[in-house]
């Protein structure tokens, strides 16, 4: 009998899956933001994006009179190991902090889903891998 080390194969199939599971709970966080965000114009709502290895996404995904520009969403953040949700609108830490949290509650209502999300789309990559 041989065994045959798959170990880097599983390695990166480990890292992709991580990826992929910070992507899908970053959306599900952001969605969850911007039902919370309070809407006046839509900026706030609006600005609300996302980002996970150097990819912005989730502005202007929804209606408002002001649309938000690229400037007023997330600085692009290259870690693929970590996932950025935010606005980079210039009242919303006084709507987050005293007025109307929308950020915190947010990832708080979530922390289940984002284990569960990150979990399957690891142990899902490894079983493609071969693992």
């Amino acid at each position: 009998m041989s065994l045959k080390w798959h170990g880097n194969k599983i390695k990166q199939a480990v890292k992709e899956g991580k990826k992929t599971g910070l992507t899908k709970s970053a959306i599900v966080v952001h969605g969850q933001a911007v039902l919370l965000a309070g809407v006046d114009l839509g900026l706030l709502r609006n600005s609300i994006s996302w980002s996970v290895g150097g990819k912005v996404d989730g502005l202007n995904s929804h209606g408002g009179i002001n649309k938000a520009s690229p400037s007023d969403g997330v600085t692009p953040n290259n870690n693929e190991e970590e996932a950025v949700i935010g606005t980079n609108v210039v009242y919303a830490p006084v709507q987050e902090y005293k007025h109307n949290p929308f950020l915190r509650p947010a990832i708080d209502y979530n922390q289940d889903n984002i284990k569960n999300i990150i979990g399957k789309e690891i142990a899902d990559a490894v079983k493609r891998a071969g693992g």
